[in-house]
């Protein structure tokens, strides 16, 4: 059995690990980021594929690369096992540059026909449906979760959707650049059009381009859709078509897979009302070339040269930045990773995930678990009552490390080599169909939604739990033979992150059994809710590029999360500490490491393009202020360095935003 982590901290503790790319020059005091990350920030460039480079993206990198080697030996020799057969045929089809050019536009090529007989509205209503369930983005998006107010219920989710560009800004913001850019889209859909064959491919791209501003002026903006209360509109099927018509919606439940006799919960109520007008009063013809160029857009980074090219010429170069198309083998393993994810990941974690790795990384989340109620326990601003609420959240939440228990199957999913476009719209629509078919059913608590091979994690309000894959438990984040003062402030802060989700200003609506229901004494919201309005002032000061500030509402939860979970990971730190007998005199060098722990993991840069996307669309804070932003306001932070008055940092302590 590997030691514990006190045994390791007792051990470790006083041996500093220098890393690579930190900036001696820089003081924390200053800036922090920069002092840990300012060298590789100044040498490294960016890949030519990327439009943003750093900590995730490099360890994303190597589990990619391992998805790759399976993938292609699966390729070589699938053996006897029908799923490896499965993903080889799949990733072979995704890579294959010769089958590839030779396929064109394959399987879709019925469907852009089908698109060109549409006679009515309901056609249109039913193709929109079709498409939706094959991974194509339309107007309304249909999915499957467990209900807000019925946690233990499967219910189809309706939401707004259907832009060719990144968000709605892009469509309705003045200007030379953004007219500009919009010109730009419309020659790319054009393009596009002329290659695919449709008829008059400028008049269609123009067509589909002024349709998708009239649902930008009716989409809500991102931040108005944060609100989980005023997301949750449930309807039965017949009052759907009653209150969001006149559009015909029955043929587009039936194609997209909605069960018999199920409504569903509408998201954005304003906009499915406008919408239903406004798609109503659509000329068929517009339709025809807005749902045409959806699909060819949405196919062009998989198809052969002249699609990737001119994909990779707008929304590649133009949009995001990036000097070259990622490689196709890339491509290909994140789009199974997403699809048949669990079929990749049961046979990643058996080479590249010790169980040693998982008891470890269990062992910290219950530190930081511990550390958190501990907080949460003595919190100064709350009141009995909503403290025993909380803490029966805390008790109930669920942890999930590694990889699910029970993997999911895909018997019944079928692959051809040679039709790329057939493959991609078949295997999304394997997943939707499979999970349309839940709605209405008891929720599966064993179920994961992100594949163990994905760098990342997640909190979900109506399971009440967090889930860490196995491919995030890896250096910089966590490494068991590091510092364990580093992994507290990677790993850590990242496991108290998640835990603090369940009580940002999203996740705080949901209770312990996952139901949307207010829990909260008038003056405990209000409390933290003048809290939060301090953190949205901060951040909503913060100006990445000139002139272009962060959203603090937008990304209020991500910033709460950080706050609230770096500090639940501090304490859990001096909570093992103790535990390891460390005498006080240590304290300051552990609290150093811990705090370079968490600056060295949001290493990272972006493009000027990209970020300037994010800033509109990306819930988190860009990486420099996810560093900077939150240890400002923690005490231990000024401890640790010695901040002081006149530092860059330095916030006078009535100005610190403490939450959680």
């Amino acid at each position: 059995m590997s030691p514990g982590p006190f045994a390791v901290l007792a051990a470790a503790l006083g041996a500093a690990v220098p890393f690579a790319g930190a900036d001696p020059a820089v003081r924390p005091q200053d800036d922090l980021f920069r002092h840990a990350n300012g060298q590789w920030l100044s040498i490294t460039q960016i890949p030519g594929h990327e439009p943003r480079y750093g900590s995730f993206t490099i360890l994303s990198d190597k589990a990619e690369e391992r998805v790759r080697s399976l993938l292609e030996g699966f390729v070589a020799s699938p053996g006897r096992d029908p799923e490896a057969r499965l993903l080889g045929d799949l990733y072979a089809s995704l890579t294959d540059e010769a089958a590839i050019a030779a396929s064109g536009l394959g399987s879709a090529r019925a469907e852009l026909a089908r698109i060109a007989r549409l006679g009515n509205m309901r056609d249109v209503s039913a193709a929109m449906g079709r498409l939706a369930a094959r991974g194509v983005g339309m107007p309304i998006g249909a999915w499957v979760g467990p209900d807000d107010k019925r946690p233990d219920v499967y219910s189809v989710r309706l939401n707004q959707g259907g832009l060719g560009l990144p968000d709605r800004d892009y469509y309705l913001k003045d200007g030379a650049e953004a007219e500009a850019l919009r010109a730009d889209y419309r020659d790319y859909l054009a393009g596009l059009g002329g290659l695919a064959g449709l008829a008059d491919a400028s008049a269609s791209a123009a067509a589909a381009v002024a349709f998708e501003t009239e649902l930008a002026k009716v989409s809500l903006p991102n931040e108005a859709r944060r609100d989980p209360r005023a997301m949750y509109n449930p309807a039965t099927r017949q009052a759907l078509s009653a209150q969001y018509g006149p559009f015909p919606l029955e043929p587009y439940f039936g194609a997209v897979g909605m069960p018999r006799g199920q409504g569903a919960i509408v998201g954005e109520r304003p906009y499915f009302l406008a919408f239903g007008k406004l798609a109503n009063t659509t000329g068929l013809n517009t339709w025809k070339a807005y749902l045409s160029l959806r699909l060819v857009d949405n196919l062009a980074p998989y198809l052969a040269a002249p699609y990737r090219d001119a994909h990779q010429a707008f929304k590649g170069a133009r949009l995001d930045g990036l000097a070259a198309a990622p490689p196709r083998w890339k491509n290909a393993v994140q789009t199974l990773n997403w699809t048949v994810g669990e079929a990749v990941g049961k046979h990643y974690v058996a080479r590249h995930f010790p169980p040693a790795a998982k008891r470890q990384a269990r062992d910290l989340v219950d530190h930081v678990l511990a550390a958190f109620r501990a907080k949460v326990y003595k919190l100064p601003w709350m009141g009995p009552a909503t403290r025993r609420e909380a803490k029966a959240k805390l008790a109930k939440l669920r942890v999930k490390i590694g990889y699910p228990e029970k993997w999911r199957t895909y018997k019944g999913l079928k692959a051809d080599r040679g039709d790329v476009a057939g493959n991609l719209l078949g295997m999304r629509e394997f997943v939707h169909r499979r999970d349309m078919a839940d709605a209405g059913r008891k929720v599966d608590r064993g179920r994961w939604w992100m594949p163990p091979q994905i760098v990342n994690a997640y909190y979900d309000p109506s399971m009440n739990e967090i889930v860490f894959p196995a491919a995030i438990l890896e250096d910089p984040f966590f490494d068991p033979e590091a510092d364990p003062a580093y992994n507290y402030g990677g790993i850590g802060g990242i496991i108290g992150h998640e835990i603090s989700h369940g009580f940002d200003d999203q996740g705080r609506q949901y209770d312990a059994h996952g139901k949307l229901r207010d829990w909260w004494t008038a003056a405990d919201a209000r409390a933290f809710e003048a809290r939060t309005a301090a953190l949205t002032a901060q951040y909503g000061a913060y100006e990445p590029q000139p002139g272009e500030k962060i959203n603090g509402k937008l990304t209020l939860g991500e910033n709460i999360a950080d706050l609230s979970g770096l500090s639940a990971a501090h304490a859990a730190l001096h909570l093992a500490l103790d535990k390891a007998g460390r005498p006080a005199a240590t304290r300051q060098e552990a609290d150093r490491k811990f705090f370079l722990g968490w600056a060295r993991i949001w290493r990272s840069k972006d493009r000027p393009e990209f970020l300037r996307q994010r800033l509109l669309i990306d819930p988190h804070s860009p990486e420099e202020f996810r560093t900077n932003g939150v240890v400002c306001n923690m005490d231990a932070f000024y401890r640790a360095f010695g901040v002081k008055p006149g530092d860059a940092l330095y916030r006078a302590p009535e100005d610190r935003v403490a939450i959680w």
